[in-house]
């Protein structure tokens, strides 16, 4: 970052290591299907490699098998990532590549705050996330890596929210329209009913097995395991961010 100022004149920098989930999710597929395809159609030109397959106990297929989706995930992780340089100032933001991703040839852009209508910092799993809706229609996002300690996607969201917070005053003494942030789908009604839902339809699975099939029991019983563990997490943030948001709300109505 070249600056901590924070002045409404200056202009500030931030390096962010940037993430394209859809990119590295579309080469880990690619990746495995291409295996896949390998194993259909080219073990009849290399049977060599077909009589080693097949010579390969139950556990070593596993393992090789296992190092092939680790290939094509790391590969997806290399080739989904990308380097910009984020720089904020009165007038709105900056995106400068400084390196795209592989075989990408995506332009620097420019957004000026008279052209952000929303904002928002949707909660992901493995990225830090930004979404900017326009005036026009068109949407922006941005998803930065968590992994990296020379990221300052957290600096620049904070410096963000202030300039948001500016331009919303300044708006408001103008009588123009403000930049809003709408309620995430994790502080939405549609999130509980969908979590509601769900556990219903765990609750009715695991009844259905206990009456007819109860020779299943271990395996189902490491089935609530995992899937209810994994739900009672996505209940706890989205109770967590709708408390946020309610506090928030109570905050703002004081002040």
């Amino acid at each position: 970052m070249t600056t901590n100022s924070r002045t409404a004149s200056s202009t500030r920098t931030y390096a962010v290591q940037v993430r394209s989930p859809m990119r590295h999710l579309s080469v880990f597929f690619t990746f495995i299907v291409s295996i896949m395809a390998f194993r259909l159609f080219g073990f009849e030109q290399y049977s060599m490699i077909e009589y080693y397959f097949y010579s390969l106990s139950k556990d070593q297929a596993l393992l090789v098998i296992g190092v092939y989706m680790l290939t094509g995930y790391l590969l997806g992780w290399r080739l989904g990532a990308g380097r910009i340089q984020l720089s904020i100032n009165q007038n709105g933001i900056k995106w400068h590549w400084q390196r795209r991703y592989p075989w990408s040839k995506a332009d620097d852009f420019k957004i000026d705050w008279s052209n952000i209508r929303h904002y928002s910092f949707p909660w992901t799993r493995y990225y830090y996330c930004m979404k900017l809706s326009l005036n026009n229609g068109s949407k922006t996002r941005l998803f930065a890596s968590m992994r990296t300690k020379s990221n300052d996607f957290l600096a620049f969201k904070e410096d963000f929210l202030s300039e948001i917070e500016r331009w919303n005053e300044q708006a408001v003494a103008e009588n123009h329209s403000i930049i809003t942030k709408p309620p995430s789908f994790y502080e939405s009604k549609t999130a509980y009913v969908l979590i509601y839902i769900i556990v219903a339809f765990i609750i009715g699975f695991t009844v259905a097995f206990v009456f007819f099939y109860k020779e299943y029991m271990p395996p189902l019983i490491a089935w609530i395991v995992v899937i209810g563990a994994s739900y009672m997490y996505i209940g706890h943030v989205i109770s967590t961010r709708s408390k946020v948001r309610k506090r928030n709300a109570v905050s703002e109505a004081k002040d």
